[in-house]
């Protein structure tokens, strides 16, 4: 049984209270309910919502919210480092070792040492793939459109460019394999997609 789980209404209710960011406040949870142990056996966090096929069981497509980036938690502790008795050159000479740092450290990120392009979940919602007999995720990033066809091992979807920009193509990814195949790769504006069976 799949169900999503709202945030208890007193912590939704502090969230706005506190003036939290919408982005960053409370969101629902996808659950997995196990029949026959009676337990929650899988749960995934900050979801919008989700698909399934009324007659297939092999995989749901879960929408999810972006990812919350981490809390920065450097800053306070390089202060606590120095002494009191630190010069002005000495701090000079610390702030601008600490920007290096800083600055290799993104590099890093933005070209991994294989040189794919490593996607950023906290950017933009994306979708999940989710098997629920072998309990497998399979993500996609970009998407604009999806449609779940009543029967079949997969579905069709749409993948955005970005702002005011075209769209990338449409594609059909197959659960058995887990791998997307392009159907169309012109850069038009997709909408309203439709699949029966495939």
């Amino acid at each position: 049984i799949y169900f999503l789980q709202k945030p208890p209404y007193e912590k939704l209710r502090k969230e706005k209270k506190d003036e939290v960011d919408k982005e960053k406040q409370s969101k629902d949870t996808f659950m997995v309910y196990e029949v026959a142990s009676g337990t929650i056996i899988d749960s995934i966090q900050r979801v919008k919502k989700y698909t399934s096929s009324d007659k297939r069981n092999e995989f749901l497509i879960v929408e999810k919210y972006k990812d919350l980036k981490p809390e920065n938690k450097n800053d306070s502790t390089t202060v606590k480092e120095t002494t009191s008795k630190e010069t002005k050159k000495d701090k000079k000479r610390r702030l601008k070792k600490e920007k290096k740092e800083r600055e290799k450290k993104a590099k890093e990120l933005k070209e991994p040492s294989n040189k794919e392009k490593k996607v950023d979940y906290t950017e933009e919602d994306y979708l999940i793939i989710y098997e629920p007999v072998s309990r497998t995720k399979d993500s996609i990033d970009s998407f604009k459109d999806y449609e779940m066809p009543r029967e079949g091992t997969g579905f069709i979807y749409s993948r955005k460019q970005g702002k005011k920009k075209k769209d990338q193509g449409v594609y059909y990814y197959d659960s058995s394999t887990r791998t997307s195949k392009t159907l169309l790769e012109n850069a038009w504006r997709y909408k309203d997609l439709s699949i029966d069976k495939y």
